[in-house]
């Protein structure tokens, strides 16, 4: 994972983290919904609380949306992508978190 950061002396801080490319040929299914599994997320350095988890997936196929799994002070747990439809779909997944690192 690649992070960037900015940290204020007030303790809160910012993290914007950024996968490589993936791609899925098919999405497994689960009622209506396609997913893909984009993997976890580990952060540059350990938080006293996480605020905000914001995910994204920079794509060119339409109607995909991310979501992520409990976010704890050192990462979070895994994060999926999700459609209404099987087709393939490749993308950029990132996330920006708000927190405090001390």
């Amino acid at each position: 994972d690649g992070w960037t950061w900015r940290k204020w002396a007030s303790g809160c801080c910012e993290l914007d983290g950024k996968k490589d490319a993936v791609s899925f040929s098919s999405l497994s299914q689960s009622g209506n919904i396609y997913y893909a599994q984009t993997g976890a997320w580990t952060f540059p350095f350990p938080l006293t609380e996480v605020n905000t988890a914001t995910f994204g997936f920079l794509s060119t196929a339409g109607n995909v949306f991310m979501w992520g799994e409990k976010a704890s002070t050192t990462g979070i747990g895994n994060s999926f992508i999700g459609r209404g439809n099987s087709a393939a779909v490749a993308g950029t997944p990132s996330v920006h978190i708000t927190g405090k690192w001390r």
